[in-house]
């Protein structure tokens, strides 16, 4: 079977990755989001405006920003 790898990397035969990043995309995208919102708290945004920015509720921005 000839396995042409995903968007992260060409080959999963010599994928460096220990575990396989396509079948965890969305943690991935949920950390990627995560760290942005607390990029932007750092800058002084306000929760709504970080809501708005990242198309979140405030609740799940409140609570990216709390863990």
């Amino acid at each position: 079977m000839v396995d042409s790898g995903c968007e992260f990397y060409h080959d999963c035969e010599t994928c460096p990755f220990p575990d396989c990043i396509a079948d965890n995309i969305p943690s991935l995208l949920v950390a990627a989001k995560r760290a942005e919102a607390r990029g932007m708290a750092r800058q002084r945004m306000s929760t709504l405006e970080i809501a708005e920015r990242l198309k979140l509720s405030k609740r799940q921005v409140e609570r990216y920003l709390a863990t």
